[in-house]
C-alpha cells in the first residue's frame, strides 16, 4: 500500500524566474482555487509540483491580485519624525505644554438620583520635558475659562494630523483607560468626577519615565512627580515633626547640635592657634597604615 502517490514522490521541478511558472500555475491556481492564500496556494502546487522559491511566488502572486488586495489592502505607517527641540531640552516643568480637550462626559447637578444630566469636558496639560500631567475638569469649552495668562504663545498642529499631537494623544488614552475601569457608565456631580480625575493625575505622574532596573542597589525609578514635588506622588509622606514635645526638641537641639558646634569651634581655635607657614616643620600620620609611621618634612620655599 503506498501512501503517497509517484507525482509527490518525483515532484517536477519548476524554475522560480520562469514566466510559464507564475502564470499558469500560481496564478490558474489561485484562481481555481477561489482566491486561496499563500500558505494554501503553494501546498496546492506541491501536489504535483516543487517550485523552487515556491514560497516567496506564492506570497507575490497573492500580493498582485488584485481582487485580493481590494478586500484586504496594505496600510503603510509614515516614518516617525524628529523629535520637537522642547522634547529634548531639559528645563521646569510645563514650560512647553501640550494642551487637548477630552469628552464630552455626563455628570449630574446634584447627587439626587433623578438629578439632570450635564456635559463636562476634561483639559489635559502635559509636559513636553518630563511628560508630567494636569488635569481640568470644565462645563464648557470657551478658551476664557481656559486661559487666565497672558503672553502664552500658541502653536496648532497640523489640520488632519492626529499624530501631530501623540503626548497629549496618549495622556488622554491613559485617562480614558482609568476612567472606563473605574466608572464605567456612572454619572458623578461635578465635585465627584474632579476628585477621580485628581487621583487620575497621581497615577500618570507615577508612571516612570524610562525601564525598570532588577538590580535591588540601583536607584528608585525617575517619575514625574519627582519634577513636581521632588520625590514619588505615592510613597509615604515625611513624618511630621511639628507636634513633638517641645521638650525633646529642646534635647536635640541644645544637646546634639551644640556638641556639635562646640567641637567645631575647637578645631577652628586650634587651627587659627598653630599657623602654617613656609620653612615649618610639620608631622603628619598616615591613616591607613596600622603602625603609624611619623616622618618629618620641610614644606619648601
Amino acid at each position: 500500500m503506498q501512501l503517497i502517490n509517484a507525482d509527490r514522490r518525483n515532484p517536477v521541478l519548476l524554475p522560480a524566474q520562469s514566466k510559464l511558472t507564475t502564470l499558469i500555475y500560481f496564478m490558474y491556481e489561485h484562481y481555481r482555487q477561489l482566491h486561496v492564500g499563500p500558505q494554501a496556494l503553494l501546498a496546492t502546487i506541491r501536489d504535483q509540483y516543487w517550485p523552487l522559491n515556491g514560497r516567496n511566488i506564492a506570497r507575490s502572486v497573492v500580493n498582485k491580485c488584485v481582487i485580493c488586495f481590494k478586500l484586504k489592502p496594505f496600510t503603510f505607517e509614515p516614518v516617525m519624525g524628529d523629535l520637537p527641540k522642547a522634547r529634548m531640552q531639559p528645563g521646569r516643568a510645563f514650560v512647553t505644554t501640550g494642551m487637548d480637550f477630552a469628552g464630552p462626559i455626563k455628570i449630574k447637578i446634584c447627587a439626587r438620583r433623578n438629578a439632570p444630566i450635564l456635559k463636562a469636558y476634561i483639559c489635559v496639560f502635559v509636559c513636553f520635558a518630563t511628560k508630567a500631567v494636569h488635569i481640568e475638569l470644565f462645563q464648557g469649552t470657551s478658551s476664557e475659562r481656559c486661559v487666565s495668562e497672558v503672553g502664552i504663545n500658541w502653536k496648532f498642529i497640523p489640520v488632519y494630523s492626529p499624530h501631530f499631537g501623540g503626548l497629549w494623544g496618549s495622556a488622554v488614552k491613559s485617562i480614558k483607560h482609568h476612567l472606563v475601569r473605574q466608572l464605567g457608565s456612572t454619572a458623578l456631580t461635578f465635585e465627584e468626577l474632579y476628585t477621580v480625575l485628581n487621583r487620575i493625575e497621581v497615577c500618570l505622574n507615577s508612571h516612570p519615565l524610562s525601564p525598570l532596573s532588577s538590580d535591588p542597589s540601583d536607584l528608585n525609578v525617575l517619575t514625574p512627580g519627582h519634577f513636581l514635588i521632588g520625590g514619588s506622588l505615592t510613597c509615604l509622606p515625611d513624618k511630621d515633626v511639628a507636634n513633638v514635645p517641645t521638650n525633646r526638641l529642646r534635647r536635640w537641639l541644645f544637646g546634639f547640635t551644640g556638641s556639635e558646634v562646640e567641637e567645631n569651634s575647637k578645631n577652628l581655635s586650634l587651627n587659627q592657634s598653630i599657623p602654617l607657614h613656609y620653612n615649618r616643620i610639620v608631622s603628619y600620620t598616615d591613616s591607613e597604615s596600622i603602625e603609624s609611621e611619623t616622618e618629618k618634612s620641610d614644606l619648601g620655599n
